[in-house]
């Protein structure tokens, strides 16, 4: 059994969006829970998210997962039908590590709003389908995904690719819930945001390497910081600042 972060909102940007109410975190949660990660030869960077992200398994709200099922390998070209096998019982997701060995676009479909992309070409190739001028994936980069939902009986999910494309998938069945937040003596609810929403005080890395809490509700501007909690939202740690470039914990 293993515990897997579901959340966006610790990184600067993110925080900044969600106390102007323009997140764009409950689209992500339904869509992909926050489960992607886009790994490139040993290192790894967030697909859908940057910054300083929580991966401390002790964090209220995170999703618990467990496998329950065989791990498959398949390798296709263009679209294709990942076959899973017989489905266990408990299984109500699917992990899975899907490369582009060539460049296109490839998309995932497991159940209704669950779906996860990866735009492939070379090396600094612009994403044509990003709006901001992103890079896409460089070719032989992995697709992540810890807990995508599946559809009530499924035994099979989706995946769309550009003609001609070449991808690699390895998969298996695997069962996840959602723990619940925290509430300290105050009533506040803390943890990580979730498919249930925002909790009062999410869980950030604070610049001196503590894991601690940010109010959603502090004011917030690039090139400045904010104060970093105990769960009881009273107890000072240390601060999360915001905007690239500002200080933050390297030892994640």
């Amino acid at each position: 059994m293993t515990l897997d972060s579901k959340f966006a909102a610790g990184m600067r940007e993110q925080l900044v969006d969600t106390a102007a109410g323009t997140s764009t975190l409950a689209v992500h949660t339904r869509r992909v829970r926050l489960g992607m990660r886009l790994m490139i030869g040993a290192g790894a960077i967030g697909l859908l998210t940057a910054g300083a992200l929580i991966a401390a398994s002790v964090i209220p709200g995170n999703h618990v997962i467990t496998g329950v099922g065989e791990t498959i390998t398949q390798s296709h070209v263009g679209s294709a039908t990942v076959e899973l096998g017989p489905r266990p019982e408990t299984a109500n997701a699917v992990s899975y590590r899907l490369t582009c060995t060539s460049a296109g676009i490839i998309t995932t479909y497991t159940a209704e709003n669950e779906w996860g992309s990866m735009p492939c070409g070379p090396f600094g190739a612009v994403d044509p389908l990003d709006p901001t001028g992103g890079a896409m994936a460089p070719i032989g980069s992995t697709m992540r995904v810890d807990d995508q939902l599946l559809a009530d009986g499924a035994t099979s999910f989706d995946v769309t690719a550009d003609p001609g494309m070449t991808w690699t998938v390895t998969a298996r069945y695997v069962n996840t819930k959602t723990i619940d937040w925290g509430v300290n003596a105050n009533g506040q609810t803390y943890g990580v945001p979730n498919e249930r929403g925002i909790p009062d005080l999410e869980a950030v890395y604070a610049s001196n390497c503590e894991i601690g809490y940010v109010y959603l509700t502090d004011p917030r501007s690039e090139g400045h910081s904010i104060p970093v909690y105990e769960s009881d939202g009273e107890t000072v740690i240390g601060e999360f600042w915001i905007g690239s470039g500002m200080p933050f914990c390297h030892e994640q």
